[in-house]
């Protein structure tokens, strides 16, 4: 077993997976195929299902709440 050094989380990221871990664009944004491209479109993927879900919990009380007015 031989030992190296790492300098950063993105090159560990690389030898573990193999793949190109991606540095972020002046816009944000990861180059295609990249284990960050994969990950922050993960990331906006589960943001989008949790403020959808948010928006049927806050219409479900608005529901719930006019119905008590009854």
């Amino acid at each position: 077993m031989t030992s190296s050094s790492l300098l950063t989380i993105g090159e560990g990221i690389e030898v573990l997976t193999g793949v190109k871990a991606g540095e972020r664009r002046p816009d944000g944004t990861f180059d295609e195929g990249t284990v960050n491209y994969r990950v922050d479109k993960r990331l906006k993927a589960m943001a989008e299902k949790l403020r959808e879900f948010l928006e049927l919990v806050v219409e479900e009380r608005k529901r719930r709440s006019g119905e008590e007015e009854d």
